[in-house]
């Protein structure tokens, strides 16, 4: 499902529903994205990274909870 950016009363709506149905969702969003309506349902944050070393792409898994931790 594609909700439109500028959205976020049906994108709240459409994150609602989806809790309610106990269903778990990927959300795809470069790490500038503006997308803080689904902050309040996102459990763990899986960046892709690039390994300079090898020149493969890597998965880091930090949760929700460990995000302000590392920005201050």
């Amino acid at each position: 499902m594609r909700i439109p950016r500028r959205d976020d009363a049906r994108a709240e709506y459409a994150l609602d529903l989806f809790a309610r149905f106990g269903l778990q969702l990927l959300t795809v969003a470069p790490l500038d994205a503006k997308a803080r309506v689904t902050e309040p349902y996102v459990g763990t944050y899986l960046p892709v990274v690039k390994n300079k070393k090898t020149n493969r792409s890597e998965l880091i898994e930090i949760t929700a909870d460990a995000i302000p931790e590392l920005a201050s």
